[in-house]
């Protein structure tokens, strides 16, 4: 760290907070933010049921966007409390996901392995791009997939991941049947519960959400107009999934171009030191501490989050 004036940029878990929203949607269209929609974070503990969970309200979203004549809309995948590949979305667009006897499936991960057709309705998307933004490269199944990687994280039990990992085996089997289209192992395709691969028969394009966003604030030109000594970027948690594509990962790729070191505050940390170097971080802290409790960090995350910079920054400045 330089002796002189030293600079720190903080590079956030999303950088869309630097854009007026007014601007945001100026070059990207409409936005949707699928974490505010059909999010983890929007369900008590008590109401977070792995099989049934549905991301019915972004396809909301997405209808009124296209009924509002929108003619680029990007899609934030990401922070979903659910494991549906996305046929809930498309449900509200007008899909419909039937059983073997041409009967309505409920909504939810957990009905899928019993997908027998998919009826697809007559939609406006001729003139429209449509984008899925992710940060996460994960393929619809398998041991890396939605089920088995991320299932877990939203209250699944090792049954209830086992049944979803069918349906949504059962989902990319059936869809390239009917549709001819193989989703299941396109990078991305399990991103929020597998809405990225529900996105696809839309005929949405997946790109990489960090690249998207830094490239619409600006994020490199930071290295370029200022002397930055030291970047703090943000996760909610950092353990081996975190190389799959997460922030943290690619801020420190852009910030090593330039010669920056890269700090890191996360929810919880699992990796050991060698494990953070791997991803490129020189140093990382927990909200969790001697005087944080995990309960405490998610009652007041202001507060925390504020020790847990203040803390790293010290240090780092020995």
């Amino acid at each position: 760290m330089s002796e002189a004036k030293p600079s720190i940029l903080l590079a956030p878990d999303s950088f869309k907070g630097s854009l007026s929203a007014r601007r945001f949607c100026e070059v990207a269209g409409a936005a949707i933010e699928m974490a505010l929609a059909s999010g983890f974070t929007l369900l008590p503990g008590d109401e977070r049921r792995p099989l049934e969970t549905t991301s019915h309200g972004t396809g909301e979203l997405l209808a009124h966007a296209l009924r509002a004549g929108m003619r680029r809309v990007v899609v934030f995948l990401g922070g979903s409390a659910t494991t549906d590949a996305g046929t809930g979305c498309l449900a509200a667009l007008g899909f419909r996901f039937l059983d073997r006897h041409g009967r309505p499936l409920p909504p939810g991960g957990g009905a899928l392995e019993r997908l027998a057709r998919i009826e697809v309705p007559e939609l406006p998307l001729e003139n429209v791009e449509l984008l899925g933004a992710t940060d996460v490269t994960t393929p619809l199944h398998g041991p890396r997939g939605a089920a088995r990687l991320f299932a877990p994280q939203k209250g699944a039990t090792p049954e209830q991941v086992e049944r979803l990992e069918r349906g949504l085996r059962r989902f990319a089997k059936v869809v390239e049947q009917t549709l001819g289209l193989a989703v299941a192992q396109v990078p991305g395709a399990g991103a929020a519960g597998g809405l990225g691969a529900g996105l696809l028969l839309l005929g949405a394009r997946l790109v990489r959400g960090f690249e998207l966003v830094a490239e619409l604030t600006g994020f490199e030109e930071h290295f370029h107009q200022h002397p930055i000594d030291l970047v703090i970027t943000g996760e909610g948690r950092l353990d081996e999934q975190s190389r799959h594509g997460k922030v943290p990962v690619a801020v420190a790729r852009i910030a090593a171009r330039h010669g920056v070191p890269v700090a890191a505050v996360a929810g919880q940390i699992t990796l050991d030191h060698a494990g953070l170097q791997a991803l490129g971080l020189h140093a990382a802290r927990s909200l969790v501490d001697e005087k944080t409790t995990p309960e405490m960090a998610l009652r007041d995350p202001e507060t925390a989050l504020t020790r847990a910079v203040v803390r790293l920054v010290e240090k780092w400045r020995g």
